[in-house]
């Protein structure tokens, strides 16, 4: 990073670079006939596959890892679609 730079552009970087770190966390979660795996980006409900898009994957495994937990919209926002979304309540617009 070159100098000067502001202090916003210094907070979205490591941000991002946060949000690179793998989560420590199991490989797969089980749950009956639903099937998560991370490594492999697979969702499989009575053994048949579930197609998702990457953000759609993302935001159900951010859901499944945080199991019993109310989210909220903002944290949903944060989470899954990064510090510039908070405010776009749009962005979790099916």
């Amino acid at each position: 990073m070159r100098k000067p730079f502001g202090t916003n552009e210094l907070l979205a970087r490591v941000r991002a670079s946060l949000r690179r770190v793998p989560e420590k966390t199991t490989e797969f979660i089980e749950v009956g006939d639903f099937y998560v795996d991370f490594s492999a980006h697979k969702v499989l409900v009575n053994k048949q596959e579930i197609h998702l898009t990457p953000k759609e994957f993302e935001l159900l495994a951010f859901l499944v890892k945080h199991p019993d937990k109310v989210l909220t919209h903002a944290v949903l926002l944060q989470k899954v679609w990064g510090g510039y979304y908070t405010e776009s309540p749009e962005a979790l617009a099916f």
